[in-house]
């Protein structure tokens, strides 16, 4: 019915929207669904008022949040309250929230008028949509449960009774056990719960919606090597970028979404770094092989957080950090991932690495420099004295790759070489995508993979060339 197209951020477009909803009459009741017009960044629908009238005679009117919406509002979802600016429900990104309006018997004419802002889209409908309170059980990780004898539970880390009968199955098993599934609250749960497994040196491995892992874990693969790799090119005073997917620590990612994007016309046209879990090579190695096979000049495979499974260093228990990056390292080293990519929070914050870390990180990975975080900014620090850290900045779209370079460019000297690492949001962006953001840069800019990215550092720092 509505649609912001114009990626509006700031509410310039506040009004009440009139809506006209008398072609769906005739059943008994009529469905309003908002959703982001933009789902990559956020900023999605903002509504503070609903009037609905039939005929002239108002049927509904309430703001969110208040009493006088529970009647109507048909499916929440994941959608969020605020109090800012009068009071308002919002849905970001894939979240969205659906008011059903029951019809008069006899109705003429039937109009909405909402009271909106930010990046809305409003669809309408006489049918009663499932809803999110209607949970489908979903078992695509069961046959490696049971195949494995392995415990299963679903525990929030958010809920202090649930949080300690978790922690307390996470003291009794070895460091280096892996935790395979998900967790509940979406990031709000991933964060809380990464760090408590990173506190009992367990790791994870997102995988709830692998499918036939017994199968793929049991078909064998000879581990591919390419025969040639992208040699480094002459370090210049050049904008040097480099490009990076996300989801790495994502098992399923591998064997669903990162196959969508392997598939784009776009790949081979700019160098892209693919974040993947070096578990393939026990988890999946045809999988892992395909890859490799098929990758061309311009796709490096490096591991995901943070090396051979998601946790958080620094959260980890320093006694059993080293030998379990060791252990790690024979991962990476099959599968061809040396290059690691770290995510490291305390308390859902990101934070920089400890020295111990740093130090584990490179007397275990033996990486010529590693990826960190997911920030607003990008950045390069020596890290004592040897490491090369890179600050990866993350984009969702085109539009904020193209000025997050051309802001790099203007506040650059061109006295010495810069080094820009952007982190390409996998659920929104594509090879095509990529393609389009290098199209516009000018010869100031060269994108290299991330080994050379790590070789040009090294040597515009003056480091030796192998850790």
């Amino acid at each position: 019915l509505a649609e912001d197209i114009t990626q509006e951020r700031d509410g310039n477009n506040r009004q009440a929207y009139d809506l006209d909803l008398s072609s769906l009459l005739g059943k008994e009741a009529v469905y309003l669904r908002f959703e982001d017009a933009f789902t990559q960044d956020g900023w999605g629908a903002a509504v503070h008022q609903v009037t609905v009238k039939a005929d002239d005679q108002v049927i509904a009117q309430f703001i969110p949040g208040t009493p006088e919406e529970e009647p109507f509002l048909y499916d929440a979802q994941s959608s969020q309250l605020s109090a800012g600016n009068e009071g308002h429900r919002f849905a970001d990104n894939g979240r969205y929230f659906v008011y059903k309006f029951a019809v008069p018997a006899g109705t003429g004419k039937l109009t909405a008028s909402v009271d909106m802002w930010n990046q809305y889209k409003v669809l309408a409908g006489n049918e009663e949509p499932p809803s999110s309170e209607q949970k489908e059980p979903y078992g695509y990780l069961r046959d490696y449960a049971v195949a494995n004898k392995a415990m299963v539970f679903w525990l929030d880390s958010n809920i202090p009774e649930q949080k300690a009968l978790f922690e307390k199955i996470l003291s009794d098993v070895q460091p280096g056990t892996p935790y395979l599934g998900w967790f509940s609250n979406d990031v709000e749960g991933e964060f809380s719960s990464v760090e408590v497994t990173s506190n009992h040196s367990v790791y994870v491995l997102a995988a709830d919606w692998f499918s036939n892992l017994t199968v793929f874990s049991a078909a064998q693969a000879k581990s591919y090597t390419p025969d040639q790799k992208p040699q480094k090119p002459k370090l210049e005073n050049k904008i040097y970028v480099t490009y990076t997917f996300s989801e790495g620590d994502n098992f399923q990612y591998n064997q669903h979404r990162m196959r969508i994007l392997w598939d784009d016309p776009g790949r081979g046209q700019v160098p892209i770094n693919w974040t993947s879990s070096p578990l393939l090579v026990d988890g999946a190695p045809a999988m892992l092989d395909y890859y490799n096979r098929t990758a061309t000049m311009n796709d490096q495979l490096i591991a995901g957080p943070s090396g051979a499974g998601y946790f958080y260093p620094d959260a980890w228990p320093k006694s059993t950090l080293p030998a379990f990056l060791k252990q790690s390292y024979t991962y990476l080293k099959k599968s061809g991932m040396t290059v690691p990519y770290v995510l490291n929070r305390v308390d859902g914050q990101n934070i920089p690495l400890s020295q111990s870390v740093a130090d584990a990180y490179q007397q275990n990975y033996h990486a010529a420099g590693l990826f960190l975080s997911w920030e607003d900014r990008y950045g390069v620090e020596i890290v004592n004295g040897s490491l090369p850290v890179s600050i990866i900045q993350g984009i969702s779209t085109v539009q904020d790759g193209k000025r997050i370079l051309e802001d790099a460019k203007a506040k650059w000297d061109g006295k010495s070489p810069l080094f820009v690492s952007l982190g390409l949001l996998a659920w929104s962006l594509t090879p095509t995508d990529v393609a389009a953001i290098s199209d516009s840069l000018g010869p100031e800019y060269k994108a290299v993979l991330a080994d050379q990215y790590f070789s040009l550092i090294r040597e515009a720092n003056k480091l030796p060339a192998k850790p």
